[in-house]
């Protein structure tokens, strides 16, 4: 088998490039050193990595044959999901934890009064599957180098409800969150709640085209007063979903997403590329998310998870979450939801659409 038929480039969606597709359960021996010196090259030049030294290289070349050995030691195994090259490959696991910015909020009546959390959806019984693609979420984003996972995952959750509310699909500013909201630590981590809490108290929140993300480089940055006084979108609340709760999850769920957080500083969770994820991991909540809907595989439960690492992570920037066997869920998924509330400004929800009619290209296991 030749070195380009094995490592070819997968394009998904839009013709734009969100994995290195690899065949490395066919290879002997990946990490040989010519061979891995050979498929670093090709990753440096898809990603267009640029390294400062020839030391730099090198210690970036140790760690990805580490993290390719791994991708190669678990897809060789039978999975519910596969592991892939992408754009964090080079990097240690203490520098990939650098991406995780989720930092529990102090309870809400010891930050803000007994307010704004009681469960509240009335639905007698969640839909069977549910998907708010193509309808309540907008594209996938990136962070990039800053732990403002907890700002992206907020904007996720009220940009959903103001569509749900009155049928504009607007993006939000994460940029504001991150470096206005003196209640979070901007790059250093936050909370969906107290962001939340923050977007009341602020009378709403920017639209991203009138303050856009400048913090991918780890700056959180200063506050842009004069951008924030125009509020492009208001909440009326929030509310936590019962932890522990799959049925309550869903049921949240199945009528708007929800933020959520979750433990994602293991390897697999880094170098995830498609299918249900099931790994063992804690409950040690680490990283802020979006669910946007749930369905099943093969009998199998997951929740459909939106990330903000852009799309060469996993499926187009999503996962495909397993619900798990235990009452935190898997990664602790159903410990921490909390969701936005706001006033209809037009009755035009629509209803989600089900797994089955949800177009998507996915990379095939």
């Amino acid at each position: 088998m030749s070195f380009s038929r094995s490592f070819a480039l997968l394009l998904l969606g839009c013709a734009v490039v969100s994995a290195f597709d690899h065949e490395l359960t066919n290879t002997p021996n990946p990490a040989e050193e010519e061979t891995a010196r050979g498929i670093f090259a090709e990753w440096v030049k898809l990603f267009e990595k640029a390294y400062d030294t020839v030391e730099e290289a090198e210690a970036r070349f140790a760690t990805f044959k580490d993290n390719m050995k791994l991708v190669h030691e678990h897809n060789s195994k039978e999975s519910s999901y596969k592991l892939g090259l992408n754009h964090m490959a080079d990097l240690t696991r203490d520098e990939y934890r650098n991406f995780l910015g989720y930092r529990a909020a102090q309870k809400h009546w010891e930050l803000f009064g007994a307010l704004n959390t009681t469960f509240t959806h009335r639905e007698a019984a969640p839909l069977a599957s549910v998907d708010w693609r193509g309808s309540a979420v907008t594209d996938i984003k990136n962070q990039e180098q800053c732990g403002s996972c907890w700002a992206f995952s907020t904007t996720g959750s009220v940009e959903g409800i103001h569509y749900i509310t009155s049928g504009e699909l607007v993006s939000l500013s994460e940029q504001e969150l991150v470096s206005c909201d003196s209640t979070d630590l901007g790059c250093n981590g936050g909370s969906m709640e107290s962001a939340m809490q923050w977007i009341i108290n602020n009378g709403g929140i920017s639209t991203e085209e009138e303050y856009p993300y400048t913090s991918g480089g780890g700056s959180s940055g200063t506050c842009k007063h004069k951008k924030t006084k125009d509020k492009a979108v208001q909440i009326t609340g929030y509310h936590e979903v019962p932890a522990s709760s799959l049925s309550a999850m869903k049921k949240a769920v199945s009528q708007q997403p929800v933020s959520v957080a979750i433990e994602a500083d293991q390897s697999a969770f880094q170098l995830y590329r498609s299918g249900v994820f099931d790994s063992t991991c804690g409950t040690s909540l680490d990283h802020g998310v979006l669910i946007v809907g749930y369905g099943s595989e093969f009998g199998e439960e997951y929740f459909i998870v939106k990330n903000s690492w852009g799309t060469t992570w996993g499926e187009e920037g999503y996962m495909r979450m397993a619900v798990g066997s235990s009452s935190a869920g898997t990664c602790g998924i159903l410990l921490d939801g909390v969701y936005p509330t706001a006033d209809y400004v037009e009755v035009q929800k629509e209803k989600p659409a089900t797994i089955t009619n949800r177009k998507i290209s996915l990379p095939s296991l």
